[in-house]
Parts: C-alpha cells; structure tokens; sequence
C-alpha cells in the first residue's frame, strides 16, 4: 500500500514555520473508543523525554498533536501540557484529512493509538510505534507482517487466548495500562539506531 500527498497539502506543512525544515514527530493520541487510548499523562511523559533529548532515541525539533475536534477533552492533559512548551504544537482539529496525511510524510515518526494516523504512517512507509489494546492486530493492525522491512512497532500485551472487545471499556483500557512508557521508549531507540 502507499499512499500521495496532493501538493496543496504538502504546502500545508512546508509553508508552517514551527514545522518547515524542522525534525518533527507526529503524536496521535486519541481514538474514538475509551478502550484503545494509551493514558494522557503517559503520552505528555514520552513527549517530554523526547524534547530533553530523548536518551538515544530519534532527536526531533517539534512535536506535533493530531486528532480532530471532538476529541480535545479526551486528550485535555497533553493539550495542557502543549500550551507550557511552545515546540508542542497543537494541531487537534486543525487539519484536513489531507493535511494530516501531509504531516504524517514529512514527519521524522509517528507514534499513535490504534487509529488512521498509524495505517497512514505504514502508506508513507515512516517509521512509528502502534500502541494497541483489544484489537486483533492479525485482523486489523497495520500492515506490518505483510512488508518485511516496514518500520512500524506495535506494542500491545494481549495475553494468549485472551479477547476483549473495544466496547468493554474498563477490560480495554486495562489493555492500554499494560503497556509502559519505558517501552516507547526503547522503540524509540531502535527507530533512532536503524535511522543510522
């Protein structure tokens, strides 16, 4: 699969000063059910470690928040924390479809909920990290088993044989609370050492 950017959208990003010529990661941390979203305050820690220089991992000028309007108060604590540090910028419902896509490809990576922002990274082919609960990613996760090379991590902690569904909300998000920012923070690692 690989996706285009029209180039109306590529001047989307290439015309933005916080981001044009600038090393930037992509952070989608909503989706529309509670059950597949790793928890905020997780999310503003990894977003700091990555801006104090990132201990190894990739090194970014910018971050930026994606996600559409309607999910702003799901992600109240990230946009906060955004608003203490100008190199966060805040871009929840401030983009088209294919304006996010435009980000996506001129980012440095991605790292996103089970949502579109993670199969879009697989169609620019950029590297990222999929956070994932009770999807089954065989079925339904980025397309990481069928292009050997493809740079996407995925971490989820599914135990064997255990299925819950995304409308199970407290099993789910119990899903999402398994996984640790150390974790995205050694698949930021990797991503940093392949990008050598």
């Amino acid at each position: 699969m690989r996706l285009y950017t029209a180039p109306e959208h590529r001047a989307f990003v290439e015309n933005d000063p916080d981001l044009a010529g600038r090393s930037y990661a992509v952070i989608a941390p909503t989706s529309r059910w509670p059950g597949k979203r790793w928890p905020a305050d997780r999310f503003a820690q990894v977003i700091q470690w990555m801006l104090d220089g990132g201990g190894g991992g990739p090194a970014i000028d910018r971050v930026a928040i994606v996600g559409t309007n309607s999910e702003r108060a799901d992600i109240q604590p990230i946009l906060d924390f955004a608003k203490s540090n100008p190199r966060i910028l805040d871009r929840v419902g401030a983009t088209s479809i294919g304006q996010l896509m435009a980000l996506i490809e001129s980012s440095a990576f991605i790292l996103a909920n089970d949502s579109a922002a993670i199969h879009m990274a697989v169609g620019f082919n950029r590297p990222g990290i999929a956070l994932y609960g009770p999807t089954l990613t065989h079925e339904d996760g980025p397309y990481t088993g069928h292009h050997p090379g493809q740079p996407i991590t995925v971490l989820q902690h599914l135990k064997p044989g255990e299925v819950v569904s995304p409308k199970d909300h407290a099993r789910a998000e119990a899903l999402m609370q398994r996984i640790t920012a150390e974790e995205i923070k050694n698949a930021l690692r990797s991503i940093a050492l392949s990008a050598r």
